[in-house]
């Protein structure tokens, strides 16, 4: 049976091709205006260390989901509030990761650029996508969301 298209969070862009939009317009950037972002002796291992970290937080938080039976895609419904693993001390780990991640890439290609890129992948996912998906949520569980909204922050 199809989902109701009114029971979702109508974000503007799924996130994982926002995340694809401005990794490629990062490096885009940097092929034309390489610029770098830190001394050359650290952009390897500390862009490792925050990819290392990004993907361990994606990979924990994606599980927790998937472990009570919640589905991924923005363009799902939700049927419940995950305060669980990650969801405990983040509202949004799997953005977080996302940004941890295109962060990780800027530094270890070591590009102002990618950067830039970064950056704005956290705003419109700020703007775009949480935003719109606390708005459903607020609608779809009232108060329950609400006291967990008050007691989880959104990103850190």
């Amino acid at each position: 049976m199809p989902s109701d298209p009114a029971d979702r969070a109508h974000v503007v862009i799924r996130p994982p091709l926002l995340l694809l939009l401005c990794l490629l317009a990062g490096l885009g950037l940097h092929a034309a205006f390489p610029l770098p972002l830190v001394p050359a002796a650290l952009a390897a291992p500390v862009g490792a260390a925050l990819l290392a970290a990004s993907l361990a937080l994606f990979v924990w938080a994606v599980r927790t989901m998937l472990a009570v039976g919640e589905k991924l895609p923005t363009h799902e419904p939700t049927h419940q509030i995950v305060r669980a693993g990650p969801y405990g001390w983040t509202r949004n780990p799997i953005y977080l990761s996302f940004c941890g991640l295109l962060l990780g890439i800027a530094v270890w290609v070591n590009a102002i650029a990618v950067l830039a890129a970064t950056v704005v992948c956290c705003l419109v996912l700020n703007k775009g996508v949480i935003e719109r998906e606390e708005h459903y949520l607020e609608s779809k569980f009232g108060p329950a969301y609400t006291t967990y909204k008050n007691a989880v922050r959104r990103w850190l």
